[in-house]
């Protein structure tokens, strides 16, 4: 009975967990949510770690860490844009809405403002940076 038991537990716990995740998470918006940037965060320690982690963990597979590009997916870190101009307002633009030609997907659905901004930051602060990398 206690074999049964132990057993039941290590393979119920597990399963219920896995069954009752998306209940929990609900992995998009079905409406973006529109908030204008706010100067204060600038004064925010945590918002460029925010940038950096976001784009690490989002963006960095198909443009590369530092934002050096990957095979056909352009650098964010030269003077050449495709579809903007390297101010914060434009990056934010199109990580919010993606891109003209559907070549990347936008984030509004998925990303707050906050962390968009972040990002965008994130591009303006690694472009001023000179790397030897």
């Amino acid at each position: 009975m206690k074999r049964i038991f132990i057993i039941g537990f290590f393979i119920g716990v597990p399963l219920l967990l896995l069954l009752s995740t998306p209940f929990y998470f609900k992995s998009a918006r079905t409406e973006p949510i529109d908030q204008p940037f706010q100067v204060q965060w600038l004064d925010d320690p945590s918002f460029l770690k925010t940038g950096a982690q976001h784009f690490a963990f989002r963006c960095s597979k198909c443009h590369g860490n530092y934002g050096k590009g990957l095979g056909n997916v352009p650098s964010l870190i030269d003077s050449q844009w495709n579809y903007a101009d390297g101010s914060m307002e434009s990056i934010y633009s199109i990580i919010r809405n993606g891109t003209p030609d559907k070549s990347m997907n936008g984030w509004k659905y998925t990303l707050l403002p906050y962390d968009m901004y972040a990002i965008a930051q994130y591009l303006v602060e690694l472009r001023s940076v000179p790397l030897d990398i």
